[in-house]
């Protein structure tokens, strides 16, 4: 859904989750456009600040979707080949709700960007976290609400429409 080659490259490249932008992209009213603007994807200057990569392995391990196929890896080449040369190469299977992922706008707002057209200054900037561990812990299902936003806001201070939410 929306993922192509040069998109794997991308967020290969990035190796970072921003948990949040999908509600943020997908608000109603949202300024963020629903197809991409010329320049989108051009080099930009990093914030001041440090970069956290939020990246998980991507194997056997990582968590998915209930419903969705587990990750599978199949090693085609593994060594030293005829010609003298190392070489590996895999073929992989991933569904798309697993390990550390951006889900597109589109996943959630008929019309809006598919991963490949959001803008990767979109993939960095200001991020607090919510902490709900104590929640979750108490019940695995745990689905976060308005309420746990608003203790954050009492303690930490109002949040700002640019800022990245992670749970």
């Amino acid at each position: 859904m929306g993922i192509g080659t040069s998109t794997m490259g991308r967020c290969a490249q990035l190796a970072l989750a921003i948990a949040g932008i999908s509600t943020a992209a997908c608000s109603a009213g949202s300024s963020v456009p629903a197809v991409p603007q010329p320049g989108a994807n051009a080099a930009f200057t990093l914030p001041a600040g440090r970069v956290v990569d939020l990246s998980h392995a991507y194997d056997a391990s990582a968590v998915f979707w209930p419903t969705a196929d587990p990750f599978r890896l199949e090693k085609v080449a593994d060594g030293v080949t005829p010609s003298g040369y190392y070489y590996t190469a895999n073929n992989f299977f991933s569904s798309e709700h697993g390990g550390t992922h951006l889900d597109a706008p589109v996943h959630f707002a008929q019309g809006r960007q598919t991963v490949d057209q959001v803008p990767l200054d979109r993939l960095l900037g200001p991020a607090v976290v919510v902490d709900v561990t104590a929640a979750a812990a108490r019940d695995p299902d745990y689905l976060i609400t308005g309420a746990d936003l608003e203790a954050f806001e009492r303690t930490h201070g109002r949040l700002t429409p640019d800022v990245m939410l992670l749970f």
